[in-house]
């Protein structure tokens, strides 16, 4: 097969469905953070396997962005549906997610969606640590992430790119519980109630 990449192109067409606002502006996020990941590699593959890896990082990029966003704005998505619409996106293979996920996290008895989401969770929380520590190379470090996602949002601010001035915003002002309780989800590895 060779050595292929899931650009930025096709991740976004995973990536949109996380999207939660109205004109996506979180899309810019979104297309600055997968970037980064085909910059270290983490978007090639050279098998199946390692393709089905790649699009569980995408995932759970998104997974991770939801989280994030109900902590900071208190915007809630459904993952659970959204994991469900992304079964009728061909780009998976069902057999291969579920070789791929843990022994005994799949029902007996579930239908083919909810296998489907059960195998995307399992994956998921195994990608977590590998898409976080991503993130932070591709964002500088933590806080430099924090505000990536803080700003992403403002259309006028470049992602990645912050002013002495909006980085003292984001990480010394405006200490809402929110903004805190989204700060320490960033700063603790964006682990979800999964972990």
């Amino acid at each position: 097969m060779g050595l292929q990449t899931i650009d930025w192109k096709e991740a976004s067409g995973i990536l949109e469905r996380f999207c939660l606002f109205v004109d996506h502006p979180e899309m810019r996020w979104f297309k600055k953070a997968w970037q980064g990941f085909v910059d270290v590699g983490k978007a090639s593959y050279e098998d199946d396997v390692q393709k089905h890896w790649v699009l569980a990082r995408a995932v759970t990029l998104g997974v991770m962005f939801m989280e994030f966003a109900e902590k900071a704005w208190d915007e809630k998505g459904d993952t659970e549906s959204t994991l469900g619409e992304l079964r009728w996106d061909d780009t998976f293979s069902l057999v291969r997610l579920g070789s791929m996920a843990d022994v005994g996290c799949l029902s007996d008895d579930g239908d083919v969606s909810d296998l489907f989401v059960e195998a995307m969770d399992n994956l998921i929380y195994r990608c977590r640590l590998e898409v976080y520590d991503t993130l932070v190379k591709v964002f500088g470090d933590p806080a430099g992430l924090f505000m990536s996602l803080w700003f992403c949002l403002n259309e006028d601010i470049e992602v990645g790119q912050y002013s002495d001035e909006q980085a003292e915003s984001a990480l010394n002002f405006d200490e809402t519980p929110q903004k805190h309780e989204a700060f320490d989800y960033v700063m603790k590895g964006m682990f979800g109630l999964d972990a």
